[in-house]
């Protein structure tokens, strides 16, 4: 059998992967190995490559921004649980108690305060910078303080839930404190 006739099945002629002048299979190559032939199907995958790895970019891009321009939504406290663990979230509710501030060498070096929504409560901490912004910008809560809170979820070992601020602009008050 020649090797034209291997590659005619039932009058079907040029299978994909095969050389349009020799009839022999070349698979994914641009030329024919066998005859230097460029095939005509490989400028097609080429452009298939190209296409998917700029839509595949262009999602990354749309990802990254919608995940870091996008504001959590405020989760009740009641619904915080070992699922939420390390997760980014936003808390409202009224604080409980004055702010307690850790001094080291003069400088705020760590902040505390307790926020509840009547459902439930979290311990909201500050360290170093945070602390010392919220201080230095005289925006400690105090006992009555109607607060939204934004940063990283974390569960003790006993469950209870605790929120670490990443910035002292996550601390918003319905009212801008007093002097």
């Amino acid at each position: 059998m020649k090797p034209s006739e291997e590659t005619v099945l039932d009058g079907e002629q040029n299978q994909p992967g095969t050389c349009f002048s020799c009839e022999r299979f070349i698979g994914p190559a641009e030329v024919c190995p066998y005859c230097d032939a460029d095939a005509p199907s490989a400028g097609s995958r080429r452009a298939l490559r190209f296409g998917a790895l700029l839509l595949a970019l262009a999602g990354l891009v749309w990802l990254h921004a919608t995940a870091r321009y996008r504001e959590p939504p405020v989760v009740a406290m009641d619904r915080l649980g070992p699922a939420m663990n390390f997760a980014r979230v936003r808390i409202a509710g009224e604080v409980q108690r004055d702010a307690y501030v850790s001094p080291r060498e003069g400088e705020p070096d760590y902040l505390s305060f307790v926020v509840s929504d009547g459902a439930g409560q979290v311990r909201v901490q500050a360290w170093r910078e945070v602390a010392a912004a919220l201080a230095a910008e005289n925006r400690l809560p105090r006992r009555g303080d109607r607060v939204d809170v934004e940063g990283r979820l974390r569960l003790s070992a006993q469950g209870e839930p605790r929120l670490a601020l990443d910035s002292a602009h996550h601390v918003r008050f319905a009212e801008e404190p007093s002097p």
